[in-house]
């Protein structure tokens, strides 16, 4: 035996943990157990808010964002649009452009102005299918002018998933894209 092993072999080492190791060992470790308590669950309800603004240079230009939820959700929700006064389908109902609600399984998006988008927000996953219609992973916004001029349209939205959530745990965010999208 080498002399290191045989000096550590008689060493009690459950008493050298609990008497000399723990009390001077980091606290700000958690168990498995009190991480679950102290930390976030995964989400019921996402929200966030989405801007789409530009100046178009001609009648028909795209201006595009997009919804992230940040987590997976286990299937795609179902969109719906609440335009500036319009009625809230009972999907969302509760949810207004300050504190956006939906219901399990929808992604309500309320509107609270658009200008120069003639009929408003196209809303569609990202392998062009607009409906409107979300992907598990978000969806993307897109506003057309009517005329060549600023094109604005804006909002809040609220998604809460039908089954749960999965893989990733990033915030969900609202990125703002110019020009192109689906399709376009």
């Amino acid at each position: 035996m080498t002399p290191a092993a045989n000096a550590l072999s008689g060493i009690n080492w459950s008493k050298a943990w609990n008497h000399q190791i723990k009390p001077r060992a980091d606290h700000r470790y958690f168990t498995k157990k009190a991480a679950k308590k102290k930390f976030a669950p995964k989400p019921k309800t996402l929200r966030g808010q989405f801007i789409v603004d530009g100046k178009a240079a001609n009648p028909g230009d795209p201006f595009n964002d997009n919804i992230s939820f940040g987590w997976d959700f286990k299937s795609p929700p179902t969109v719906h649009i609440i335009t500036p006064g319009g009625t809230v389908p009972p999907a969302c109902a509760g949810g207004t452009p300050t504190r956006p609600k939906a219901k399990p399984g929808n992604l309500c998006l309320f509107e609270t102005f658009n200008d120069n988008t003639g009929t408003g927000l196209e809303v569609c996953d990202m392998v062009n299918n607009c409906g409107p219609t979300a992907s598990r992973y978000g969806a993307w916004l897109i506003a057309f002018a009517v005329t060549a001029n600023r094109v604005s349209a804006a909002g809040s939205w609220a998604a809460t998933p039908k089954r749960g959530v999965s893989g990733g745990k990033v915030a969900a965010s609202s990125t703002r894209v110019h020009g192109g999208g689906p399709g376009r």
